[in-house]
């Protein structure tokens, strides 16, 4: 009997650490890098009409959203001129042919990439708000 109650409990604690294992890893916010003064910052600051007095407080992150093996770019800006109570101002661009559009502009702390595609595009969270791609720009998806 001592056997049987020791094999089903390592049986059962291999399906525990087996499920554990296999749970998704948890979202990490993105990692942003301090954005240089290239053509390409200068014209998405002329865009959003930020100063370059500004440019030691706006990161960057280069990332594929739409899988079109072209990244997209989401700035970041954290300076109290463009953070308020729902957080700092964070720019997605693409560009399409050989100009930069700007898609969005949201406000929050934290932004995450989910591995979950919608619309061709990657869903994205700023905070705890979800985002899919409705052809045009991201919009929040609705609550449950």
């Amino acid at each position: 009997m001592k056997k049987i109650l020791s094999i089903l409990l390592v049986l059962l604690i291999t399906v525990i650490f087996g499920w554990y294992l296999l749970q998704p890893a948890p979202n990490k916010p993105l990692a942003f890098e301090p954005a240089q003064e290239d053509t390409t910052i200068l014209t998405f600051m002329h865009q959003l009409s930020i100063d370059l007095e500004y440019l030691p407080f706006l990161t960057q992150r280069a990332v594929d959203l739409d899988h079109d093996g072209a990244n997209e770019y989401i700035l970041f800006l954290k300076h109290e001129d463009y953070c308020g109570m729902a957080g700092c101002m964070h720019a997605i661009f693409k560009k399409y042919d050989s100009a930069w559009q700007l898609l969005n502009v949201l406000f929050g702390t934290e932004m995450y990439i989910s591995k979950d595609i919608r619309n061709g595009f990657n869903l994205i969270a700023i905070d705890d708000i979800e985002l899919v791609w409705q052809g045009q720009s991201y919009q929040e998806l609705p609550r449950k």
